[in-house]
């Protein structure tokens, strides 16, 4: 299987015969600025926020454990 289209999250090879999206940026309605591709589940993510969500409350842990604020446990 030849690759040619790279996710542009997580830097792997793209399989065209599943599922993948490909994002259009258009300067003006045909002048194309650029493409990229994604797998469905990268795309989703990077959508709503997973990774940006994942770094935040790291940086949060980080900073408690720091000033020595206890976890908080929930039931």
């Amino acid at each position: 299987m030849k690759i040619t289209k790279i996710c542009n999250v997580c830097k792997l090879g793209i399989d065209e015969t599943k599922e993948y999206a490909r994002f259009t940026h258009f300067k003006k309605k045909d002048d194309k600025l650029s493409e990229g591709y994604y797998h469905i589940e990268c795309f989703r993510g990077k959508m709503l926020g997973k990774d940006l969500e994942k770094e935040a409350r790291g940086i949060l842990n980080f900073a408690k454990e720091k000033l020595g604020i206890p976890e908080v446990v929930q039931i």
